[in-house]
């Protein structure tokens, strides 16, 4: 039974009327077919063809099996406008579409619907030009609303169409050639290997969907939110002692934090690099302050993956992801990282290792094992794709009442390690790099500098409500400002309106309540130079703001100068340790 409300079942591959010719296309053949308007076709074994002219309307099911078209010849054709191919993967078996060389003109749109454990795959061989190849491949949003999963599209030539809900556990895969490195545009991202450079074009902006693109060491696209793992230097307990994630072997033995010595199975990793994330959200390391959790937990400073769950007690063990406890004290995101190295171990099931002394969890096989790379004979187990919250050795939580109440014991145990909550934000400006301070006169910052001034920027601390012990919005804010006047020091003053399409950048967008306008900054408010046009002599400016609103920690010296360290120095200090 179908349920699949573009594609209908009216016709299987054999059934004669779908066709121009009248006469079904053979399985292996070189044929040039034609779809007829408005009929739908489905392929239940495995198909190749030399040419599909698709009519408006018409549609194509690859239900569990393969469909090659173009594989010989010249100007094939695949597809044709309003026209749509599902892949279908099924109980037993996955989907695959291959566009041969031999294919020029490509339209409509192809769903990939893959589904844990088997994959859809779209494989492109062909050629021709943007004029010709049009076709949109939906990655995410399934023609019957099926969420996405497993999908996988493969290019060893320029793929000229556009790709289009691309999300977690979907894969963009280049050419069996090294890669070389990749430029990051709007909509794009140029990927260079040492068989040429191929361009792939996205629907939208690269973060679209909250995708968070990230390019990966052999080029394979995919999405920051896939990444579960430690980084280089974290010391794994193993039957022979503490050993740094990176040297450890299949067949090596973890202790578990029940005690037992279980076999490795599997170790993955992958490399990223700023540069070629930076139009979207770099997957940055969370660090963990030694000490965090309780006394030696963690015994050094730990540095987890944002999704790798960290095993805690509330009443009862549970697993949470490390990135829902970040307060921006002793678990805290370290953006200054550019380069990252990740790591996961697999054991035969999921269960609590012991990381730099503190529980945290195996690999859990969740359909993103392809995300990881392995060096030598490839030991993937063959097992089913699980679920986390239904498969994880402890319950697992990752917002509600069980994450707040960890971070309330965050917080206390912070402040016992001399962390201190201040809503001091450090307000000052930077006036052609040079620090101003302000002067507080009737509760307002004034700040004073030269007409002469190129560039002027409000500058601030920063926090983000959802690092505090309650539930609240991923923003980062700076200073909550109600009102700016700038007064020309020769008996002129005006206010500027906080929504004055002259402000550079810097600002969250206008809120108000009680009839009183506000905007959060973002740490560095732009003020343009047509703001203080007037200003023959000094400028004065008054920024009237909530000096209450704030929120950040201020560090213990020796946090501060162990925060100072980035994993591979980390990583440095334990080995000469050793």
């Amino acid at each position: 039974m179908f349920d699949n409300q573009f594609i209908a079942p009216t016709a299987a591959w054999n059934d004669n009327f779908a066709w121009s010719t009248g006469v079904d296309p053979t399985v292996n053949s070189t044929e040039n077919v034609e779809i007829l308007a408005g009929n739908s076709a489905t392929i239940f074994v495995a198909c190749q063809i030399g040419s599909v002219t698709m009519d408006s309307g018409s549609s194509i099911l690859i239900q569990e099996t393969n469909f090659s078209v173009g594989d010989t010849g010249s100007g094939a054709v695949l597809g044709g406008p309003n026209t749509s191919i599902t892949l279908q993967v099924g109980a037993f078996t996955g989907a695959n579409l291959e566009a041969g060389a031999a294919v020029t003109s490509a339209s409509g749109t192809v769903y990939l619907e893959g589904d844990s454990p088997y994959i859809a795959t779209y494989t492109w061989n062909g050629g021709g030009t943007p004029s010709t190849v049009t076709q949109v491949v939906n990655m995410g949003n399934g023609s019957n609303g099926n969420a996405p999963y497993n999908n996988v599209f493969h290019f060893n030539t320029q793929f000229d169409g556009t790709i289009t809900g691309f999300q977690q556990n979907n894969y963009i895969e280049g050419p069996n050639s090294t890669f070389l490195g990749d430029t990051i545009g709007t909509n794009t991202v140029s990927e260079t290997y040492a068989s040429g450079t191929y361009t792939i074009n996205f629907s939208g902006p690269v973060t679209y969907d909250s995708s968070n693109l990230a390019v990966a060491s052999d080029g394979t696209i995919t999405t920051t939110n896939t990444v579960p793992c430690f980084v280089t230097g974290t010391m794994i307990l193993t039957a022979s002692g503490e050993v740094a994630v990176e040297d450890l072997r299949v067949g090596d033995l973890a202790v578990t934090t029940s005690g037992q010595h279980r076999p490795i199975v599997w170790i993955g990793r992958r490399e990223l690099r700023r540069e070629v994330s930076d139009r979207a959200e770099f997957p940055a390391p969370i660090r963990v302050l030694a000490g965090a959790f309780g006394d030696h937990l963690p015994v050094r400073d730990l540095w987890l993956s944002a999704n790798h769950a960290v095993c805690v007690k509330v009443v009862d063990e549970v697993l949470i992801p490390i990135g829902a406890l970040v307060n921006g004290s002793t678990v805290a995101r370290m953006e200054d990282v550019d380069e990252v190295t990740y790591w996961h171990v697999e054991l035969q099931s999921h269960d609590i290792l012991v990381a730099d002394g503190l529980p945290a969890e195996s690999y859990l096989e969740c359909s993103d094992r392809r995300w990881f790379r392995q060096d030598g004979p490839v030991r993937e187990p063959k097992r089913a794709v699980l679920d986390v919250a239904t498969h994880s050795c402890r319950p697992f939580y990752n917002t509600g009442y069980m994450v707040d109440a960890v971070k309330h014991q965050l917080e206390r145990r912070a402040l016992d390690l001399g962390w201190k909550i201040t809503s001091d934000m450090d307000l000052h400006m930077v006036v052609d790099g040079r620090r101003v301070d302000p002067d507080m006169v009737d509760g307002e910052a004034r700040f004073q500098f030269s007409p002469r001034a190129r560039e002027v920027t409000l500058v601030s601390e920063t926090y983000v409500p959802a690092h505090g012990v309650a539930s609240g919005g991923q923003r980062s804010l700076g200073v909550s400002i109600a009102g700016l006047r700038i007064d020309n020091h020769q008996g002129r003053a005006w206010d500027v309106r906080l929504d004055d399409p002259c402000w550079g950048g810097g600002f969250h967008p206008q809120e108000a309540a009680a009839g009183l306008p506000w905007r959060w900054t973002d740490g560095r408010l732009t003020l343009a130079p047509s703001l203080r046009a007037d200003c023959m002599t000094d400028v004065l400016v008054y920024v009237d703001f909530d000096q209450k609103a704030g929120r950040r920690w201020i560090a213990p010296i020796a946090a501060v100068e162990v925060g100072a360290l980035g994993p591979s120095e980390r990583a440095g200090l334990l080995v000469a340790a050793r």
